[in-house]
């Protein structure tokens, strides 16, 4: 017949297996990239054509932070800044800020496009923060000419 204490450290080992194994099953949630792009959904050839270039955009244009998302889950948030900087004074202002909290599960794209003023985008630097869970941030600064 096994002990108080006996019994102790079995309920304690189990409760450490039962940790780790739920540590390794877990998928990690991340954000793996963010892409500035005038579309909302891109091709495969769109999207290795924007990876490296430089993102510049007209007054009129339509910019949206394409977000590349592995393992999200309902209760991930993903925040979004963006900022227009002051080169005169290097100054910053936040321009708008954006919340998702994502309706289905799993990995794939979101899209989220910056808001025009009377139908365009002040002309200068802009940068962009992603954020999820308040935690890593991913930034990319862009151009409005």
């Amino acid at each position: 017949m096994m002990n108080r204490k006996t019994i102790t450290v079995l309920i304690v080992l189990t409760a450490i297996f039962a940790l780790v194994i739920f540590t390794i099953l877990k998928k990690e949630t991340a954000i793996v990239n963010v892409l500035l792009s005038d579309k909302a959904e891109l091709t495969e050839n769109e999207l290795k054509n924007i990876e490296n270039a430089p993102a510049v955009f007209n007054k009129e244009s339509e910019i949206y932070a394409a977000i590349s998302v592995k393992n999200i889950t309902k209760e991930d948030t993903i925040s979004i800044k963006w900022e227009i900087i002051d080169n005169n004074n290097d100054n910053t202002k936040t321009i708008q800020e954006d919340r998702i909290v994502s309706k289905e599960e799993g990995s794939g794209e979101i899209a989220v496009s910056l808001a025009r003023k009377n139908n365009q985008h002040e002309t200068g630097k802009y940068r962009v923060y992603v954020r999820l869970n308040n935690q890593a941030t991913i930034t990319k600064e862009f151009t409005v000419k």
